[in-house]
């Protein structure tokens, strides 16, 4: 470890931290630089490791970089992306990756990312996956390619179920096809089948498992919000009428119990909210809910994962973001009274997801194998994964500083993103 470097990345936290201790007191003060001394210059090393430099594109982690078989993936890519800018390492770029990233390089990204699209449904699909992958592997990669390619100033080369049009007019397509080829679908008629009526919706949406699962059907639902409202208003407004009869107003949540499952699925369904443009309801009984779960010190079995942490947090910021003026100053002393446990907690959790090889891992001692049903990494390695990583270093982070009332704090200096931005360079 660079000793200047060690120093000056310290003085930079110690002034971005100063407001913490008149905002929150001594105690939550000293919380925070114990959680911040989990970060250090291996987290941006092992980036830089995972980087590929034939497509630009990132892996997901060091054993599926290094085995046959995995291939970058766009979640990893995106998640890397917003991460770098998040944590200061591209401060001489202001803060954007795509700011440094010369012409050659985007183009590069942006026609790997075009490659994965079919162009008979629109989507996105990886060569290592195939096409039957799940509905929310599916949805979150349209995201991901939809906004990298739109960050690059490019477009897919066909129009998306969610209505972002292909740079490939029908008149060019014509030209490149057959005479008596089949036009490709139009966006509106590329969306799933369960969004062709709202009978058919309504049936989608009662489906899933929501009394011990609303986890899962949050998750597969938020995956798909970029074609819920491609779908129309209609469809929007039946699922928040759904979702509103169905939540608890004892809890908050969307299943009886307060569980780690429960409370994980309050962030997805609360999520899903927002992006329709909605808010959930009962926000002071989510929030006791989510206290209740954040201040626990212990993982119950199968929730030991970095997400649990993760989402805690996120649950608290959207009720603080949802609540009328009148209400929100009542629920941020619920979340601030219990300031310095709630970030001594997360740092006691978060510990033991950190890795030899610079990062986090998703499980105690391994990373995930899979990323919403397809296999991402070797089984049962002890390594961090991108997914994990980002969610330690930035989601958690920075959604933390956000709920406290603290800006966000940059992990590193503008020396370590010249580190790692010569990391890069090294690999072309």
């Amino acid at each position: 470890m660079d000793t200047e470097l060690l120093k000056m990345r310290q003085k930079q936290l110690e002034s971005e931290l100063s407001s913490a201790r008149d905002l929150l007191g001594e105690d939550a003060a000293v919380a925070l630089r114990k959680y911040y001394s989990l970060y250090d210059d291996g987290i941006y090393r092992w980036f830089a490791g995972l980087y590929d430099a034939k497509t630009g594109a990132f892996y997901y982690s060091n054993s599926a970089k290094n085995t046959d078989g995995f291939l970058p993936d766009l979640e990893s890519t995106r998640q890397t992306i917003d991460l770098v800018g998040a944590i200061g390492l591209m401060a001489d770029y202001e803060n954007s990756y795509y700011n440094f990233l010369t012409d050659e390089e985007k183009a590069k990204l942006a026609s790997w990312i075009q490659g994965l699209q079919s162009e008979a449904d629109g989507y996105f699909y990886h060569l290592q996956w195939g096409t039957n992958i799940t509905l929310s592997r599916r949805g979150r990669d349209l995201i991901w390619a939809n906004a990298i390619l739109k960050s690059l100033g490019e477009q897919p080369y066909y129009d998306t179920p969610d209505g972002v049009k292909g740079s490939l007019t029908q008149t060019e397509a014509a030209c490149c096809s057959e005479p008596d080829s089949t036009p490709a679908p139009t966006a509106k008629k590329r969306l799933p089948e369960h969004l062709s009526s709202r009978e058919k919706w309504i049936e989608y949406i009662e489906s899933f498992n929501w009394e011990s699962n609303s986890y899962g059907a949050g998750n597969t639902l938020q995956a798909q919000y970029t074609q819920i409202k491609a779908a129309g208003e209609e469809y929007v407004e039946t699922l928040m009428s759904w979702l509103y009869d169905h939540q608890n107003p004892e809890n908050g949540l969307w299943e009886k119990n307060v569980s780690y499952k429960s409370v994980n699925g309050l962030m997805k369904i609360a999520c899903l909210t927002n992006n329709l443009g909605y808010t959930p309801r009962y926000l002071k009984e989510a929030l006791s809910s989510t206290l209740k779960i954040a201040l626990t010190p212990d993982f119950t079995p199968g929730d030991e994962h970095v997400c649990s942490i993760y989402n805690v947090w996120v649950c608290m910021n959207i009720v603080l973001k949802s609540a009328p003026d009148s209400e929100r100053d009542e629920l941020r002393k619920m979340i601030l009274d219990n300031a310095a446990d709630l970030i001594n907690v997360s740092y006691e959790k978060l510990s033991i997801f950190k890795k030899q090889d610079g990062g986090f891992s998703y499980f105690r001692n391994n990373s995930n194998e899979y990323s919403q049903g397809v296999r991402v990494a070797v089984a049962k390695t002890p390594e961090s994964d991108v997914n994990a990583t980002s969610i330690a270093c930035s989601g958690a982070r920075i959604t933390m500083m956000q709920v406290l009332g603290l800006k966000n704090v940059r992990l590193f200096t503008p020396e370590d993103g010249r580190c790692f931005v010569e990391m890069l360079r090294e690999q072309k």
